[in-house]
């Protein structure tokens, strides 16, 4: 079964509220590694992450990664026996500013154990605390 995405006005203050908090909050790859090693996962961590319509789980962060600081993006929905919809990615990464879609991103790779999607791509240092689609 499809999952189907809706973004309204609900939906765009929570990715404003994450967006907003991982840009004021970069990671360096020190505090990656330590989150590594203690077990923790930084979608844990109720700052980067919410939960929109129709059950879509989304963490997202801006971290230093070896290639440059990057905006980084996980997907996943409530259903464990689902995966999230390409459509549904694409149409999420826009609302959290990626300039690109997933076939200009530096590395996509997917958890199987959560079903995740994720995306990186490199940050524009000037457009990293430009706005939510409103």
């Amino acid at each position: 079964m499809t999952q189907v995405l809706i973004i309204e006005q609900p939906e765009r203050d929570e990715i404003k509220r994450v967006r907003e908090y991982a840009e004021r909050h970069p990671l360096s790859l020190e505090d990656m590694q330590r989150a590594v090693a203690r077990g923790v996962a930084i979608g844990d961590d109720p700052n980067f992450t919410c939960e929109l319509r129709m059950g879509f789980l989304v963490t997202f962060t801006v971290e230093q990664q070896p290639f440059g600081l990057s905006r980084h993006i996980s997907v996943s929905v409530a259903k464990p026996e689902c995966w999230p919809p390409p459509s549904a990615v694409e149409l999420i990464m826009a609302a959290f500013g990626f300039r690109g879609g997933v076939a200009e991103a530096v590395a996509v790779y997917s958890e199987d154990a959560r079903r995740a999607i994720n995306v990186i791509e490199l940050a524009d240092p000037t457009g990293l605390a430009q706005g939510v689609n409103n």
